[in-house]
């Protein structure tokens, strides 16, 4: 019996009886505990099988968005340097700047720098516009250019420069910059702004030693950036500053 009732069944004391009743009693007290056990129970009906829940994943995590790469703009670079001797060229040209510094200018290839850039990671490789604070030991412009001119190893510590675009409404102004540069150089460096200039009053970005590497989309040519800046009503100047 599976019931609570048959429990009770088995506790319950026949009363007493003659011998000659024992057989009948017995088969009446095994009826009596059989009814008592199935008494109010339905048939049994085929099992059911209970499959359990599954079980609930948590959705997976939400996707972080990737962070950008380092560009290493504002921080500094070493790259070591060999030739043979102080007549081979290094294949890399540079200008100088009494404010802005010495800077690379253009790569050449075939030469030490090449060599080293192609060991080096993407973000740690030199790069034309790259600022040279020091060169060996010298730090002054005039110092640095003079160690990469007589060197033949050279450990060149480099700033990497932010390189933004700059608006200037001139408004029937002067543009009012002093701009150093040379026929040959490849860029134009800022020596001087004037407080009462487009530059002040049309609230551009620019400052002295800013390095200009193009006008109007134009770069490459010192003469055509300056045509550009000169005939201009709304110049877009591309500034480099390490």
């Amino acid at each position: 019996c599976s019931c609570a009732a048959a429990a009770e069944c088995f506790l319950v004391r026949p009363p007493p009886s003659s011998p000659r009743l024992g057989s009948r009693r017995g088969g009446a007290r095994r009826a009596m505990l059989a009814a008592c056990c199935c008494a109010g129970e339905d048939e049994p009906g085929p099992i059911e099988q209970v499959s359990p829940e599954p079980k609930k994943e948590s959705p997976p995590p939400a996707k972080q968005p990737k962070a950008p790469e380092a560009s290493n703009a504002g921080g500094e670079i070493e790259a070591r340097l060999a030739r043979i001797s102080a007549g081979d060229k290094w294949d890399f040209t540079v200008e100088s700047h009494e404010v802005a510094g010495v800077c690379i200018a253009a790569l050449l290839g075939g030469g030490a720098v090449e060599e080293c850039n192609r060991a080096a990671k993407e973000e740690q490789r030199l790069r034309p516009g790259d600022r040279i604070v020091r060169a060996n030991s010298a730090r002054e412009p005039a110092e640095i250019a003079k160690v990469i001119k007589e060197a033949t190893t050279l450990l060149l510590v480099v700033r990497r420069p932010r390189v933004f675009d700059q608006t200037v409404r001139k408004g029937g102004k002067p543009l009012g910059m002093k701009i150093n540069h040379n026929d040959s150089a490849s860029s134009l460096y800022v020596k001087a702004i004037g407080e009462d200039s487009a530059v002040r009053t049309s609230g551009a970005d620019i400052a002295v030693g800013d390095r200009i590497v193009a006008v109007n989309g134009r770069s490459g040519s010192a003469q055509e950036m300056m045509q550009e800046l000169q005939t201009s009503e709304e110049p877009v100047i591309t500034l480099s500053r390490a």
